[in-house]
């Protein structure tokens, strides 16, 4: 029997998904330690991140080999096309914030397909459950911690790419929750952007919402697989049937060098330089805060609660 085959394969399955952390059904979220919890335990995890004097935030990963990837990054090939991981470190050391993340089974399938990267219909499939009931386990025990707690930290939730499906699904069947989150953002939002105002507005309706808009992310711009026909992903073009309880957040050129920002995960760069702007936008709004867009000087829009941010942007936080 021939073995290089599957020795070769075992080798580049290891450098793409790096040190491997499998997803385990019965956990539902893991704090930055890599330790999970599962439904008898959510009250510990949410406990401890309430406890401290940094804002919290529940980040919804989006598609790949999760939680590994949100944990301890991806391996050599991924990294190749800048895809690192490592999201929940990232969030944590640029903003100051304690990430606690939520775990979905959003991999692709383990097929000829393994280098397909726009392959979505798997982790689409898996979104159902993950919103219907995994997210709603997960929202009913940071309630209960909230209401326990004598001080009232800052609570942020964040959905990137796919993890906007989940949430989508989530909100259809329970609606969305009043009083826990300070800010929601769907970041580089791979769900459809048809008829999405029906779910938003559940949301925007509880708290503040923002939708990060960039026509040049690469990813989402590769993202055409099981969708309806007309459909685009939300957080590459809006269109023009807007939610009014949203604010929609495109992220410009830089400036600088006049190129865009092709970056998929928009919320961490190694280098920001020209696009220094983004990264403020998300400490502004990590924090709890509101940024004050200003018209004529900060943004261009062409609608009410659509802003194109500017390298030049300054953000002002309006007191809660």
């Amino acid at each position: 029997m021939n073995l290089a085959p599957v020795i070769i394969a075992v080798i580049l399955l290891t450098a793409t998904v790096g040190v491997c952390q499998s997803y385990d059904s019965t956990k539902l979220v893991y704090s930055s330690d890599r330790t999970g919890y599962d439904e008898h335990s959510l009250s510990t995890a949410f406990g401890s991140a309430l406890d401290k004097s940094k804002p919290v935030v529940l980040f919804v990963h989006g598609r790949g080999n999760e939680p590994s990837k949100s944990l301890t990054g991806t391996g050599f090939i991924l990294r190749l096309v800048n895809i690192t991981g490592s999201a929940v470190q990232k969030l944590e050391t640029t903003y100051g914030v304690t990430v606690i993340l939520f775990s979905w089974d959003s991999d692709r399938e383990r097929t000829w397909r393994f280098w397909d990267f726009s392959d979505r219909r798997r982790p689409l499939a898996n979104s159902i459950g993950a919103g219907e009931h995994r997210v709603e386990k997960v929202i009913r025990a940071l309630l209960s911690a909230k209401n326990k707690v004598s001080k009232q930290q800052r609570v942020i939730l964040l959905t990137h790419s796919m993890g906007s499906i989940v949430v989508k699904n989530y909100v259809q069947k329970h609606g969305f929750p009043k009083g826990i989150f300070d800010n929601v953002i769907l970041s580089s939002a791979d769900v459809d952007n048809l008829d999405h105002k029906q779910w938003v507005d559940k949301i925007g309706a509880q708290t503040k919402l923002f939708i990060t808009v960039n026509p040049h992310d690469w990813v989402l711009n590769e993202s055409t697989d099981a969708r309806p026909e007309g459909a685009l992903p939300l957080g590459l073009y809006p269109g023009n049937d807007l939610s009014l309880k949203a604010s929609y957040v495109e992220l410009n050129v830089s400036s600088e060098d006049k190129k865009p920002l092709e970056a998929h995960e928009v919320f961490y760069r190694e280098k920001w330089k020209g696009f220094e702007h983004v990264q403020q936008f998300f400490q502004r709004v990590f924090s709890g805060g509101q940024p004050s867009f200003e018209y004529g000087k900060d943004v261009e829009t062409n609608w009410s609660n659509r802003y194109r941010l500017h390298r030049s942007t300054e953000f002002r936080t309006q007191k809660q």
